[in-house]
């Protein structure tokens, strides 16, 4: 019987081996919601201070529910992903109602709600750059390992 170097058992190059085909495969796994957080982190920065609308948040409803399906193949990060979820959630449902026609005439009680729901809606997203960050903070980190 032939035995190779590195097959015996308790061989340090087999646990070297090892060792690193674990890292490598810790490496790969933050490689597809990554892509996905730098989308969602452009989407929202081109919503910055900027009231946004049902419509507007649309591409961000998708993002978000692109990671919420990759979490479960993400087990190093999930944690940070989840909270990149329910930040974008908070904010996709702090939309202001839809303006009304060019004709239309604002109330008062609507004039003075508005401010505040444009206020929300940017502590909202602002809440969600910084879970956006976290995670790609995670994913610089385990890169680096």
């Amino acid at each position: 019987m032939t035995v190779y170097r590195g097959e015996q058992t308790g061989s340090p190059v087999l646990a070297w081996t090892k060792e690193v085909r674990h890292k490598d495969e810790d490496i790969a796994e933050p490689t597809g919601p990554a892509k996905t957080l730098k989308n969602l982190y452009t989407q929202q920065c081109q919503l910055d201070r900027t009231p946004s609308y049902a419509a507007d948040l649309a591409e961000i409803t998708r993002l978000a529910n692109t990671i919420n399906r990759r979490i479960q193949h993400t087990q190093c990060m999930r944690a940070e992903l989840e909270r990149v979820i329910e930040c974008a959630d908070h904010y996709t449902n702090t939309t202001l109602p839809e303006p009304p026609a060019a004709t239309a005439r604002i109330t008062y009680p609507e004039a003075r709600i508005l401010p505040a729901q444009a206020t929300k809606q940017e502590a909202a997203q602002v809440a969600l750059e910084q879970a956006l960050n976290a995670a790609n903070q995670k994913i610089a980190t385990l890169r680096r390992i």
